[in-house]
């Protein structure tokens, strides 16, 4: 059985099989005959409904990247990942300890130098790396103050 996504409480309250799974989906549908649930009609609609309005999404100025479950394997478990998709200013070298894993004498130094010097570009905004327990993709420069201030912890 597959899962639809249904995104919103209003398009689960019309689904007789939604669940709860957080994320980016919120609420999925697992319907036996997803094409006849209303919750996926309307998640549908609404989805055709804001393309057609040209709604699109910006990018958020925050995205969580890893969550501090993953502790100290976070910069073995991202450092592929970031490569993978594109970010910049890591060497070579950083990279191939942080793959090696914690027992590199050089880990935390070279994951530290990643965490100063990785950027990445998208269409629109310029992301650094931030760790503080969970890694984030972050953009301060497209922050507003508020946003800067409540996810920093202090004013710019």
């Amino acid at each position: 059985m597959t899962d639809f996504a249904l995104y919103t409480q209003e398009n689960a309250d019309l689904c007789s099989n939604a669940r709860f799974v957080g994320g980016t989906d919120r609420w999925v549908c697992e319907c036996s005959l997803p094409r006849v649930c209303p919750g996926v009609k309307a998640a549908n609609s609404t989805a055709i409904t804001a393309s057609t309005e040209d709604q699109s999404r910006k990018t958020p100025n925050v995205i969580l990247l890893c969550d501090s479950n993953q502790g100290v394997y976070i910069p073995q478990i991202m450092i592929s990942r970031l490569l993978e998709a594109g970010w910049q200013g890591i060497s070579e070298y950083n990279a191939a300890v942080l793959k090696e894993g914690t027992d590199n004498d050089d880990y935390w130094s070279c994951w530290d130098e990643v965490l100063t010097n990785a950027t990445f570009e998208d269409e629109e905004k310029i992301f650094i790396l931030h760790q503080d327990g969970d890694l984030f993709a972050v953009a301060p420069d497209f922050m507003s103050e508020s946003e800067y201030l409540e996810f920093y912890g202090e004013e710019r």
